[in-house]
């Protein structure tokens, strides 16, 4: 009788010991799920890694420009500019004609075309967007006449040549070889296009700034750049007033997202479907973009809203320049000691040619000191 209940009382002890180990595991399990709950929502609040925009502009390097002798005859310093093997190529309605060549030396314009008018071969309201170094062509918009006009140059004389008509307007173009052009329409929804010269599309995707459903990106439109690296095929978006840039691969006529970066915090809050930006706070992203086969460079006041109502931007008299590389990262931060408003650079990265005002409007150039640092 005793050894049946020492047997009782040992098999028990065995399982209260089995029972306690059993309760250690649940609760190591528990724990487990806890701490990869803890762990998820971390990262997740995390996800936006956003660099400190202090951290982002400190400039290890500054460029002195030179300021070429003549004044430019336009009207505004705010206009896209393009680097082209005879000049310095621009759209501004004054003088005798639209489209103007500047040369590199003195700033000096060495020739000019284009009527505006409503007549045959006319323009209403020309935008200049870009000069293709493979067609030696260049570009500009008429949303009045829903068209894309197109011009050459040769000995130095500008003639237009042929216009690619088009069924809606264009808030940005890019021509990517003589016969593949992308636009960004932000008047039906923000959509990217890659279209032939005879205007039809071959592809369209959605372009958007934030993945945020509610936002209502058909009545309100966000202003765009766009650039080409024509070598690697890639088509570089930066938005005007957040810092997103986006990179889009094009192949066999299709667009590909190849890599999205925002690269400080915005301040901003959403009311009625669209962003309204903190005006004090928030930060104004690149105002200029320009590119080369081998970086992207990214051109900012560094100033808020009310900084650039109250033109800050001129008052400070510098700009600060990103050189990325083609994935997007940083390689080096510099400061121009001009107020650029657009710019342009040279094939091979030597030379970047801005536009400045104070008052006058010129040309500014900057010899780039090449490479670029590694961060």
């Amino acid at each position: 009788m005793y050894s049946w209940s020492l047997i009782f009382i040992r098999k028990l002890q065995e399982y209260y010991k089995l029972i306690q180990i059993l309760i250690k595991i649940q609760f190591m399990k528990k724990l487990f799920l806890i701490f990869s709950s803890i762990l998820a929502i971390s990262c997740s609040s995390n996800k936006k890694n956003f660099l400190n925009y202090s951290s982002i502009f400190i400039c290890e390097d500054t460029l002195a420009g030179e300021v070429l002798q003549k004044v430019i005859n336009v009207n505004n310093a705010f206009m896209n500019i393009s680097y082209s093997e005879s000049g310095i190529i621009l759209v501004n309605r004054t003088g005798k004609g639209f489209i103007k060549l500047f040369d590199t030396l003195n700033g000096e314009c060495i020739s000019e075309a284009g009527k505006i008018g409503n007549g045959p071969g006319e323009y209403l309201s020309p935008v200049g967007f870009c000069y293709n170094k493979i067609s030696k062509k260049y570009y500009f918009t008429d949303n009045y006449k829903n068209l894309v006009g197109v011009a050459q140059i040769k000995n130095n004389e500008i003639e237009l040549v042929n216009k690619i008509n088009l069924n809606y307007k264009v808030s940005c173009f890019c021509s990517l070889s003589d016969s593949l052009h992308a636009t960004l329409s932000v008047f039906d929804g923000h959509y990217l296009s890659l279209i032939n010269n005879k205007g039809v599309s071959y592809h369209k995707v959605p372009h958007r700034l934030f993945e945020i459903e509610s936002l209502d990106y058909t009545s309100h439109k966000y202003s765009s750049i766009i650039k080409n690296i024509e070598t690697s095929k890639i088509l570089i978006i930066s938005d005007i007033n957040f810092p997103i840039v986006k990179a889009y691969t094009y192949n066999d006529n299709r667009l590909t997202i190849k890599w999205s970066k925002e690269f400080y915090k915005s301040y901003y809050t959403i009311k009625n479907q669209r962003l309204s930006i903190d005006r004090n706070r928030h930060i104004l992203s690149f105002h200029s973009i320009t590119t080369s086969n081998k970086y992207i460079y990214l051109l900012t006041y560094g100033i808020t809203v009310n900084g650039l109502i109250n033109r800050d931007n001129v008052k400070n008299g510098k700009t600060i320049m990103l050189t990325l590389d083609l994935n997007g990262n940083i390689l080096k931060t510099t400061l121009l000691d001009k107020c650029i408003h657009n710019a342009t650079v040279s094939p091979d990265d030597r030379i970047l040619y801005g536009i400045t005002s104070d008052p006058d409007i010129f040309l500014v150039k900057f010899k780039l000191n090449q490479p670029p640092l590694t961060r």
